[in-house]
């Protein structure tokens, strides 16, 4: 992130998305997985997680890998159960 943008995060509380935020991504795919296959709603389930905990969201595809992991966790564990 730029200077300005690094200011305007933190004016606003921002933080930037890092590595460390991919298990609650993860996570937040997988309980919505648990009740659905659809892209959509799974991805918007990351989004509001992010979102929960004041990160700034990061690319698209980042969201789509952990809404990927997370439908993966969750047809995992269905299966073991």
């Amino acid at each position: 992130m730029t200077d300005h943008t690094c200011e305007l995060a933190a004016a606003l509380g921002l933080r930037p998305a890092t590595g460390a935020n991919l298990p609650l991504m993860v996570e937040a795919a997988a309980e919505s997985a648990s009740g659905t296959d659809a892209g959509a709603p799974i991805a918007a389930a990351v989004v509001e997680a992010l979102r929960r905990e004041s990160v700034i969201l990061p690319a698209a595809a980042v969201i789509e890998h952990a809404g990927i992991a997370g439908h993966t966790r969750a047809r995992n564990a269905a299966r073991r159960h």
